[in-house]
């Protein structure tokens, strides 16, 4: 999906989303599983997650495979990062990847994955290998975090719009 003039008008129409849910619910996994140090965030959109976790001191790899979402999320990190700048070892890496196939070079101790990224892909081995490129780009023991919509979920939301728009 090519989002091109969306991605700069995306954080308007995603504004309701659990943003601060989803960190304190990662936060919560990380202490009971082990906080890491290296973090993913696969289809990571405008970084919405990714720069409050780089303010928190943590190396995240922000993977999406739309430029421009990319370029919003650099343009919106380098305004945060003045506003409030990363605690000591914070970062933030964009990288235009397929979550499919996403590397990094090295093992994360972590990939998130969340406002229903995973739901973008459509085919079934599309899941698995998104899945299988996870574990193998995990470090032994480390943890990943997700959300997806059930198929009762997008059906509910299908009815929904369909409701509103008659």
């Amino acid at each position: 999906m090519a989002y091109e003039q969306f991605a700069y008008l995306y954080d308007r129409l995603m504004e309701d989303m659990p943003y601060a849910e989803w960190l304190r619910f990662a936060g919560q996994c990380w202490d009971k599983f082990g906080k890491p140090r290296r973090i993913v965030d696969l289809g990571r959109g405008t970084g919405s997650i990714a720069i409050p976790l780089a303010q928190q001191g943590f190396e995240v790899f922000g993977i999406d495979l739309s430029e421009d979402m990319l370029a919003v999320a650099q343009e919106k990190a380098e305004r945060e990062q003045r506003r409030m700048p990363f605690a000591p070892g914070g970062s933030v890496t964009w990288l235009q990847q397929d979550m499919r196939e996403w590397e990094l070079g090295r093992p994360a101790d972590a990939v998130i994955s969340f406002c229903d990224s995973l739901n973008y892909l459509l085919e079934e081995g599309d899941v698995a290998r998104a899945f299988r490129c996870t574990y193998e780009g995990l470090k032994p023991g480390g943890i990943f975090l997700f959300d997806m919509h059930t198929p009762g979920q997008l059906h509910a939301y299908s009815e929904a719009q369909t409701l509103l728009s008659e």
